[in-house]
């Protein structure tokens, strides 16, 4: 941030301009130790936030999340930036790119989405689950019954995790995108015989 007094005043400013209406969120992008994380929720209280995402570092022990969370009355939000994790729960149906969903992949995190959008392409039966689309309740349904599934039997998440990361590096590199920008290059110069299909979302055999 731009420091504690400035940044409440941005916020102030956002909220007024916004109106109360209108969702806003805030990022501290884990830069705060508890008193200061507990002490800015306080100071946030009044703008009706939607959360206030990472104000501690995402491996803080849980005790410091579960103290912050109890004197906290805006929700918060964590896990962009995953340290040991072994999960992304990303069930957001705005996501249309899901880069972050890349991310948690590369490090053999395991993302749990929605089945809509940009994330849903990218994740695969092997290497990822995804939730049915359907309202709130129900996401938040399925999205518990999923957890129940992997806390009672975590050890299928070993393979996924490889998985993950065997995709990313296959279809998601720099390199991988490269190539299949060069193919259709090829296709366009008529240096192929086909147009180019991918197969979104790419093709999978879990080995």
């Amino acid at each position: 941030g731009f420091g504690e007094a400035q940044d409440l005043r941005n916020v102030r400013a956002l909220r007024e301009a916004l109106g109360r209406e209108a969702e806003l969120m805030v990022d501290a992008n884990q830069a705060l130790d508890l008193a200061g994380a507990m002490r800015v929720a306080s100071l946030l209280a009044p703008f009706g936030l939607r959360w206030l995402e990472e104000p501690l570092r995402v491996d803080r022990p849980a005790a410091e999340w579960a103290c912050l969370a109890e004197a906290s009355s805006t929700a918060l939000a964590g896990g962009e930036n995953l340290r040991g994790a072994d999960l992304l729960l990303s069930p957001s149906v705005r996501e249309f790119g899901g880069g972050v969903v890349l991310e948690a992949m590369a490090m053999g995190v395991v993302p749990v989405v929605v089945s809509f959008g940009g994330p849903a392409e990218l994740i695969s039966p092997f290497s990822g689950i995804g939730l049915r689309m359907q309202p709130r309740a129900g996401v938040v349904a399925d999205m518990q019954a999923t957890l129940e599934r992997l806390a009672s039997d975590p050890a299928q998440l070993a393979a996924m995790s490889r998985a993950a990361v065997r995709r990313v590096r296959r279809w998601f590199t720099w390199p991988a995108k490269a190539q299949q920008v060069l193919e259709v290059y090829r296709w366009v110069l008529g240096q192929r015989p086909g147009k180019p299909d991918f197969g979104l979302p790419f093709p999978d055999s879990g080995d």
